[in-house]
């Protein structure tokens, strides 16, 4: 059970990282996250990331939310914080990567970070040869592809619009930055 409660509250962190507007637009309680904090039966790895879910929900300053660790969990560090941040393969077999969770903030980021030029390097929707595999037609008439990046359309475009872009790595570049 502890172990779908840290992946839960992991995935809850990254989407809270990602877009921390996400709770006020869907009304999502923070009482639970507060009953986790507070739990004694609760592991150190599931207290430390609710600390950190909440801390984002709610918009807490960086000072409140180290205090608030310091108070549940004790001095940084001091407590060891096994966090299971994803999986790899060694011949075959798949092991969990276990980090520390005080590391956590500085892995997310690298993360972040290295799936960003990734999608930057390569253009969604198409084959090895860079082929569409999907048209413009397979999306809705709200959605824009925009070199592999979908984007939502604010008004309907002509069929009869067209425009002409050459399609060059400097141009795919500078529109999927701009998307």
């Amino acid at each position: 059970m502890q172990d779908v409660l840290t992946k839960t509250l992991l995935a809850h962190y990254r989407v809270l990282r990602a877009n921390n507007c996400i709770p006020q637009r869907f009304h999502w309680p923070f009482s639970l996250l507060v009953s986790l904090i507070n739990s004694k039966d609760a592991s150190s790895s599931i207290r430390f990331l609710a600390i950190r879910c909440y801390a984002l929900q709610v918009g807490m300053a960086e000072r409140e939310r180290e205090s608030l660790e310091f108070s549940t969990l004790g001095e940084l560090g001091s407590v060891d914080v096994p966090i299971q941040w994803g999986l790899h393969t060694k011949g075959g077999i798949v092991d969990p990567d276990i980090i520390d969770g005080w590391n956590l903030f500085l892995l997310e980021e690298q993360r972040i970070i290295e799936g960003r030029s990734k999608t930057n390097t390569e253009v969604p929707f198409t084959d090895s040869r860079n082929t569409p595999i999907l048209r413009d037609s397979d999306f809705s008439s709200h959605v824009v592809n925009v070199s592999g990046v979908l984007l939502p359309r604010h008004q309907q475009q002509s069929s009869s619009t067209q425009i002409d872009l050459v399609q060059t790595a400097e141009t795919q570049w500078a529109l999927r930055h701009l998307a």
